[in-house]
């Protein structure tokens, strides 16, 4: 039975979703952890069995079969941790929209004990009206806030698990083609890939494509870190958030507003001071990762160009804006 969108839960590929994609993937390429160095023993180990896959055909040997197959396997896993960041990000936003609600309905109950027909009139009775009415406005502005960013974490939640579902694809396929048409001794139990209808073959496509686009991001990141564009990029948004701290500062402690954006703003520098503590393994983990995305970018082009199981779309649309190049006056890059 061919599989569709429909039965695999729906695999939009929106191209251009900046914004939102912006506050999720720029985060999660700066934000360092475990997997990294997992992933990267596991490219280490690829990089030694001296396949060039750029030279493999559509006849591989058993020694180019494992090299693809290992390659594809770490872009595949590096969407998949991706997808369980997303997940975290979309859930603790839920949450906090949930404790909102608790709020807004302990303040409605507050209201509603003030219908005691013996309180009319009261001063204290008013007054309580009033600071409730404000508050409730203020939660109900916080809650509007949060909806379009759940939204936004949402929307990447979904791309990231289409994403996975094409990766999951592309590895079955590849047993599949090696194992039963050019007949490499693969293990037993490869089975056949799951036959996609024409519409999902393209929004597969499509999808490959994203893949694509996203690791030219990825790469420019890796790229800026050693290179000295994400420090001087870090310098200004430090220098950025510092500005806004010094203004707020003016004020009152005792002022809402100075107390909830100063929270804000030092989350915001503790994170981008993170990123800016530079190690000699963590510039030779950018450095491997410069070189992995080398290897990405030959087995993704060997699924379109070599074995061709997806047909062509056109992306000829679709453009690339590396994050971490500013301009200063419209000729300047630092």
């Amino acid at each position: 039975m061919a599989e569709t969108e429909a039965s695999s839960g729906g695999c939009p590929f929106p191209h251009l979703k900046a914004q939102a994609q912006q506050q999720g993937t720029e985060r999660e390429g700066q934000k360092e952890n475990g997997n990294d160095e997992t992933n990267m023993q596991a490219f280490s180990g690829v990089q030694r069995s001296g396949v060039d896959i750029a030279e493999v055909d559509d006849n591989p040997t058993l020694q180019e079969y494992r090299k693809i197959k290992r390659t594809m396997g770490i872009v595949t896993q590096f969407y998949k941790d991706g997808t369980e960041l997303k997940k975290g990000h979309y859930e603790q936003v839920s949450e906090d929209i949930k404790r909102l609600d608790s709020d807004v309905e302990m303040l409605d109950e507050q209201n509603k004990a003030l219908d005691d027909p013996s309180f009319i009139d009261h001063p204290k009775k008013k007054s309580y009206r009033n600071d409730l009415a404000e508050e409730k406005q203020r939660l109900l502005e916080q809650r509007e806030l949060l909806t379009k960013k759940q939204g936004e974490y949402k929307e990447l939640y979904e791309w990231s698990q289409g994403i996975n579902r094409v990766c999951d694809w592309l590895e079955v396929s590849l047993d599949e083609y090696c194992c039963f048409t050019i007949g490499l001794p693969l293990r037993k139990d490869v089975k056949p890939a799951p036959d996609l209808d024409d519409a999902t073959k393209v929004k597969y496509s499509e999808g490959l494509d994203e893949i694509h686009h996203n690791l030219e991001e990825s790469q420019d990141f890796f790229s800026a870190s050693v290179d000295g564009r994400l420090h001087k990029y870090h310098t200004i948004e430090k220098s950025i958030i510092e500005a806004q701290l010094e203004v707020v500062r003016k004020y009152p402690e005792s002022s809402e507003r100075r107390q909830y954006i100063e929270a804000e703003l030092l989350k915001d520098l503790e994170f981008v001071s993170g990123n800016m503590v530079a190690t000699p393994d963590g510039q030779k983990r950018r450095e491997k990762m410069m070189s992995a995305h080398a290897d990405f970018f030959k087995v993704l082009d060997y699924f379109k160009k070599k074995l061709t199981l997806l047909p062509e779309v056109d992306s000829s649309e679709r453009t690339y804006d590396p994050k971490f190049d500013i301009w200063f006056d419209g000729t300047k890059k630092i």
